[in-house]
């Protein structure tokens, strides 16, 4: 009977951006969590939108692409981080923390705060900045690299491979 059940169409005076409403569409199908708190040690991708909609948008594909490869990508918002982690969860099954901007210099102060934030509250996971050109823009692809930040790539093709190579690594160490 659940696929009988008519969920409200999207629209944007909801006042919603469009990765926000995705996010939320998803949520009705997987849960507030998007998974379970109880996730095994290493299992867990979050992608995190900075500052803008376009990146919010791009950290909702990229938990859908990661999801199609048989991971377990979670999209929060920087205001889901600065509330705290739900109670029962376990911070050690968060592998990877994938930060998605377009634009390092306009976002400086926001990726460092997030980084900072994912350090404190998740000391075992890698963080990736995901920085993308802005494709609204006309302007050379973003090339500078987030300091704070473990690694920085370029494409959501790199972001989706750095998150296998980091999970393939603890499975090795695991064996």
């Amino acid at each position: 009977r659940k696929w009988w059940k008519r969920y409200p169409r999207p629209s944007f005076l909801d006042g919603l951006t469009l990765g926000r409403q995705l996010r939320e569409q998803r949520e009705q199908l997987t849960g507030k969590w998007q998974g379970t708190l109880q996730a095994p040690e290493g299992s867990v991708v979050l992608c995190v939108g900075l500052a803008n909609p376009i990146s919010e948008l791009t950290a909702e594909i990229l938990v859908r692409i990661l999801r199609a490869q048989q991971i377990d990508g979670r999209h929060l918002a920087v205001a889901d981080l600065e509330s705290g982690r739900p109670p029962d969860a376990d911070p050690r099954g968060v592998s990877t923390a994938c930060l998605v901007g377009t634009d390092p210099e306009k976002e400086r102060a926001h990726f460092d705060a997030a980084v900072a934030l994912l350090r404190d509250r998740l000391p075992h996971a890698r963080v990736v900045a995901v920085v993308l050109a802005n494709p609204f823009e006309n302007s050379e692809p973003a090339s500078k690299d987030v300091a704070s930040a473990d690694q920085t790539v370029h494409s959501l093709q790199e972001a989706v491979q750095c998150c296998v190579d980091v999970m393939a690594a603890a499975r090795s160490r695991k064996t």
